[in-house]
């Protein structure tokens, strides 16, 4: 990505400079000095490391730690291509990587509703004290907090497009709120005054909203009100290609 840059110390230390954050982290991780170091492509986080001693390793730079140590490495040369890892010695063994190494992302309270935009560059968490986590992914950074009001966020939902961001709130007389995902602005916009339950976009634009008494709503990109369904509904559902929502009564 451009944004990082990694060395290699005399004395077995690795740093890591975040070009974008300007910080600097430095890791001992051998008595060994390192004699080289190289990204793995495609994969986001994974370098291999060899040592002066012939150990060859990868190393998770969103983990902080060495994944995997390769046996018999002690004359081996390692070769870095698109379908994984290639390396020498004895003989030619190819290595293919396994699933990204997961990372936790923690907050203070009760998580009760997740969203991934859709190009998968942020990811959003509801909380139970009113406050929306936004983290940027992959790397998984912080990026910022929304708070909206002392009470239970019931679900939230990026729209088709990525721009927007809506969210329900279990606060009386307090519909659907709208937020900018460019500004992380709330949208001077109203999505009707009943407290949401549940909400889903449609591949169209459309906001689903279940409500904790019927009916469901279901509002226009442009604000309007499409329909309602006179049912109670207590869950949505969506298939990826949000083609239609489902919906429990």
């Amino acid at each position: 990505d451009q944004q990082t840059v990694l060395i290699g110390g005399s004395r077995g230390q690795l740093s890591m400079i975040d070009l974008r954050r300007r910080t600097l982290e430095i890791w001992p991780l051998s008595d060994v000095p390192i004699s080289e170091i190289e990204f793995v492509a495609g994969s986001g986080d994974l370098v291999t490391l060899r040592y002066d001693d012939g150990r060859l390793v990868t190393w998770s730079t969103v983990a902080r730690s060495e994944l995997w140590r390769f046996p018999n490495a002690s004359a081996a040369r390692a070769l870095v291509a698109p379908e994984g890892i290639v390396t020498g010695g004895p003989q030619l063994s190819r290595w293919q990587l396994g699933a990204p190494v997961p990372h936790q992302l923690t907050v203070p309270v009760g998580v009760t509703s997740i969203a991934v935009s859709p190009a998968q560059t942020h990811l959003a968490a509801a909380r139970a004290d009113g406050t929306i986590s936004i983290w940027r992914l992959p790397d998984g950074e912080l990026v910022r907090e929304l708070k909206l009001a002392e009470r239970v966020i019931k679900s939230i939902d990026f729209s088709p497009d990525g721009d927007h961001l809506a969210v329900a709130v279990s606060v009386h007389s307090t519909g659907p709120t709208l937020f900018d995902t460019d500004s992380w602005l709330a949208l001077p916009v109203s999505r009707g005054d009943r407290p949401g339950r549940v909400l889903r976009y449609r591949a169209d634009g459309d906001l689903v909203v279940a409500h904790f008494a019927p009916p469901l709503s279901v509002w226009s990109a442009d604000g309007r009100i499409q329909e309602e369904v006179s049912d109670e509904v207590v869950a949505l559902g969506a298939p990826t290609n949000r083609a239609r929502v489902f919906a429990l009564t």
